[in-house]
């Protein structure tokens, strides 16, 4: 994750044709996040989830239904269910 000063440096430094790998070993940061940025898959001040993350928070996630025997879906607190909050799973029971 890059504060947006950082990303703007990088825009600026790109838009003046300096290349990708010479942003990133100017400014500290591999060619990938300069690349990542400048692409925009990437958000200045959000950290990306990685898919290895994402695929253990849905197995967890499937292993707790199966133990709890709650349904799947968004846990607001109302009925069972289970959910992802802030990185979390949470269970919610009535």
């Amino acid at each position: 994750m890059l504060p947006p000063d950082r990303v703007r440096q990088i825009f600026t430094l790109s838009t003046a044709g300096m290349p990708v790998r010479a942003i990133a070993r100017q400014l500290g940061h591999s060619p990938q996040t300069v690349r990542a940025y400048l692409h925009q898959r990437r958000t200045p001040g959000v950290r990306a989830v990685s898919c290895a993350r994402s695929f253990k928070m849905r197995m967890t996630a499937s292993f707790m239904v199966r133990m709890c025997g709650c349904e799947e879906g968004p846990a607001d607190g109302s009925r069972r269910g289970l959910g992802v909050r802030g990185g979390a799973v949470v269970v919610s029971l009535p």
